[in-house]
């Protein structure tokens, strides 16, 4: 073999990768940050369940559903007069998973005992036997997100504002994420009842209607969540408004901040949190209209869920 031959052997297998790797650390558009920081955040966070898995998933009868009613016990969330949010969440948990559970091909776990409205057994031992990991769970995420935003490689945005959820309650929140990851839950479903944080103490506020947080388009799982929350707004449009709070006009909402839908990038899979309305909406504060306005929003939520894991086969 002639020199310039072995010239050329060299080039390729030296030179070339070299080249190659140096394209890739090429600034971006704004001339600032490395393309590749925006190529690691799409390996940080991994796609998570595509439609397609899930429809894979649910046709081999192993979809893995948990159903989180909002706040327990010890933060019951909002309350207008004696109702208080945490009870209707409970509520209309407890009717959701009697809609679901007879489809074989849906595998349903639950957070609260329906009687007494605490944590399951399982939970509460996962609390306090992880409590550590989870808060390592919780600040690695953390800074890890941190990072990706400072170098550019993710966008923080904030579409709508949330109150802070309190220390003990937002351990147990990424607690779940964590419990969600290790047993490989597909779907975990949050539901919650709305207030109107202005309004006067003993009257009713401003908005009417429900609201569903999916996952940021840069978290995991965004585009199942986003289909799937479209569907859901189909179905529950047949039984009550969307928010008429304009920043959740659109009905789907995606977010990067809450929690329950998975903020720093901490569900591996898909998480949604549903606002079936605000709890001193006259349905909810009527006993009577209550039930059936409970029994029809968890029967509608379980067709969403059944006809679009039916339609994406």
């Amino acid at each position: 073999m002639t020199n310039s031959n072995w010239r050329l052997k060299i080039s390729l297998v030296v030179i070339l990768p070299l080249l190659l790797f140096f394209v890739w650390l090429l600034p971006d558009e704004h001339g600032v940050y490395p393309v590749a920081l925006r190529r690691l955040a799409g390996l940080v966070f991994q796609e998570g369940l595509t439609p397609a898995q899930a429809a894979a998933k649910y046709a081999a009868g192993d979809f893995r559903l948990l159903i989180v009613p909002g706040h327990d016990t010890e933060f019951s969330g909002a309350q207008f007069g004696r109702l208080k949010e945490a009870d209707l969440n409970l509520a209309l948990a407890e009717r959701l998973a009697f809609y679901l559970t007879p489809d074989e091909k849906l595998k349903i776990f639950t957070t609260r005992d329906w009687s007494s409205g605490d944590y399951r057994p399982e939970f509460l031992d996962y609390f306090a036997r992880e409590r550590e990991a989870i808060r390592s769970f919780r600040a690695r995420l953390r800074a890890q997100f941190v990072a990706l935003v400072k170098a550019g490689a993710v966008t923080e945005t904030v579409v709508v504002s949330h109150n802070f959820a309190p220390a003990e309650a937002a351990i147990r929140l990424y607690g779940l994420n964590k419990w969600a990851n290790e047993k490989g839950i597909d779907l975990t479903l949050h539901l919650h009842f709305n207030d109107d944080a202005e309004r006067p103490l003993a009257r009713a506020g401003r908005y009417r209607g429900f609201a569903i947080y999916i996952p940021e388009a840069q978290l995991p799982a965004h585009h199942f969540g986003r289909e799937l929350g479209e569907r859901l707004k189909q179905k529950l449009s047949l039984a009550a408004p969307v928010s008429n709070l304009p920043l959740e006009a659109a009905g789907v909402i995606e977010d990067q901040e809450l929690i329950a839908v998975g903020a720093n990038g901490s569900r591996e899979r898909a998480s949604l949190l549903i606002e079936y309305g605000y709890l001193y909406e006259p349905q909810f504060l009527n006993p009577a209209a209550r039930a059936a306005a409970l029994e029809t929003l968890a029967r509608r939520t379980a067709e969403g869920i059944k006809d679009y894991l039916t339609s994406i086969q």
